[in-house]
């Protein structure tokens, strides 16, 4: 599903734009992650994320409003 809001990709560190992206839900951290839609289908079957570790992502993504 596309993002309805703004965010860092959790693939490529860049912004996402609300609707350029996709979001899912990571149910081990409680929180949502968003990703470009190119970086969901150039790093499709992999593990591949700019941080070593999902929880590094979220210190720098900024609250979205």
């Amino acid at each position: 599903m596309r993002n309805r809001y703004r965010g860092n990709c959790y693939r490529c560190g860049a912004i996402v734009e609300a609707g350029e992206g996709h979001f899912e839900r990571d149910r081990q951290l409680k929180t949502w992650l968003v990703q470009h839609a190119d970086c969901a289908i150039r790093f499709r079957g992999t593990q591949f994320t700019v941080f070593n570790d999902k929880r590094d992502s979220l210190r720098y993504r900024p609250k979205s409003k």
